[in-house]
C-alpha cells in the first residue's frame, strides 16, 4: 500500500537533490549565529526569517506561498494518512499539518500559509502501509506577510540566535524537474520580525571555513 504520483502543483519545483553535498567540495560552513539589539541592548524573542538565493538567478524562482502550499496526491489504500512538515535538514518536526480518514483516489491537501516562511522544506505524507513519500519545497514569501508565518528561529534572553548550516543548504546542487541545475549560495537575508513588526531587512554573506557572526542593530 503506498502512494504513487505524489505530485506538486507548480511547474519547475519538483526537485531532486543531486548527491547532498559535492564530494570534490571541500567548503565547510559554520554556524550562523548572530545577536539583534537596539538602543537599550539584547531584544528577546525576536523572530529571525531567512532568504536564500540561488545561482544562477534566471534558472530558478521559488513557490510564492503567501496563501499556503496546495498539492495532490492518489493513493491506492484507505485509512489514516499524515502530514508532516520538516525545515530542511532539521533534526525535529516543525509540524503535523494534516491528519485524516481517506479513500482510495485522488486528494488535495494544504500546507496552512502559517507555517510558510522563506527557506527550504521537506514535506511528507504517511500513508497507512507505513510509506513516506516526500518532496522538497523551495519557498518565498511576502516581507509584508513573514509576521504571520514560522520563523527559522528566534533570539534568547541574550538577544542571540542560532542557524545549523545544514538547513540553508549553501553550495549544494538541485535539479528541476526541467534539468535545470542550480545552485544554492551563500548571500543570505535577514529578516527580523518584533511584535509582529518586520523592523530590519539586512543582506549577508556567509562565508565557507569560517565563523560567521552578526550583530545586527534594529533602528
Amino acid at each position: 500500500m503506498s502512494i504513487r504520483n505524489l505530485s506538486i502543483a507548480f511547474l519547475v519545483t519538483a526537485f531532486i537533490l543531486t548527491g547532498c553535498l559535492n564530494d570534490s567540495q571541500p567548503d565547510i560552513y559554520r554556524p550562523v549565529q548572530g545577536v539583534v539589539v537596539d538602543e537599550n541592548g539584547p531584544v528577546q524573542g525576536a523572530e529571525i526569517h531567512i532568504k536564500n538565493f540561488y545561482t544562477p538567478d534566471d534558472v530558478f524562482s521559488p513557490q510564492n506561498v503567501d496563501e499556503g502550499y496546495e498539492f495532490s496526491f492518489n493513493s491506492t489504500s484507505s485509512g489514516e494518512f499524515n502530514g508532516n512538515l520538516y525545515r530542511y535538514r532539521a533534526d525535529s518536526l516543525l509540524s503535523n499539518f494534516y491528519t485524516a480518514e481517506l479513500d482510495s483516489g485522488e486528494h488535495t491537501v494544504t500546507i496552512p500559509a502559517e507555517l510558510l516562511s522563506n527557506g527550504i522544506y521537506v514535506f511528507e505524507i504517511v500513508t497507512p502501509g507505513g510509506d513516506s513519500p516526500y518532496q522538497l519545497l523551495f519557498t518565498s514569501k511576502s516581507d509584508s506577510l513573514l509576521n504571520q508565518s514560522e520563523p527559522i528561529t528566534t533570539t534568547n534572553a541574550d538577544g542571540e540566535f542560532f542557524i545549523n548550516p545544514n538547513m540553508l543548504a549553501f553550495g549544494l546542487d538541485f535539479l528541476t524537474s526541467d534539468n535545470s541545475e542550480f545552485v544554492v549560495s551563500d548571500s543570505l537575508e535577514f529578516n527580523i520580525v518584533v511584535d509582529s513588526v518586520l523592523v530590519k531587512t539586512r543582506k549577508v554573506r556567509v562565508p565557507p571555513n569560517q565563523d560567521n557572526f552578526f550583530e545586527i542593530s534594529l533602528p
